[in-house]
């Protein structure tokens, strides 16, 4: 009896010990699963990280940029202005010049027009030319 019982314990053992490793491998491979998704949870993680140092690079350097066209177009509205500016002072300037010619063509012709009456003979009161005739 004693070995039968001891052979009954030992088959109970035997049988607590296959179910162990059984648990065991089960276990393991559960683990070795979480394990692999671990390490893709960490890959993808890079990757983000890697993609969010990607964007940050792309985000500076478009700021960047657009500061640098703000600068050219700031550059470009301030000569612009003083492109007009000057462009009214000449229009000023030729208009002046304008002007003194005009008065300088109505002061030639009036003195013409002087000379010219200088040069007419007058009409004396009964109607005959103050000048000898000719």
């Amino acid at each position: 009896m004693v070995i039968e019982e001891l052979q009954t314990r030992l088959r109970k053992a035997e049988l607590a010990a296959e179910e162990s490793d059984k648990q065991n491998t089960v276990l393991q491979t559960r683990l070795d699963q979480r394990l692999d998704e671990y390490a893709k949870l960490e890959e993808q993680l890079q990757e983000v990280h890697e993609r969010v140092d990607e964007l940050g690079n792309d985000n500076r350097e478009t700021t960047r940029q657009k500061r640098e066209l703000e600068n050219i177009y700031e550059a470009d509205q301030r000569a612009n202005l003083k492109a007009r500016e000057e462009s009214h002072f000449r229009e000023d300037e030729l208009r002046a010049t304008i002007e003194r010619l005009k008065d300088s063509v109505v002061q030639k012709d009036s003195r013409a027009g002087l000379e010219e009456e200088d040069r007419r003979p007058s009409l004396s009161r009964n109607g005959k030319s103050a000048h000898p005739s000719w």
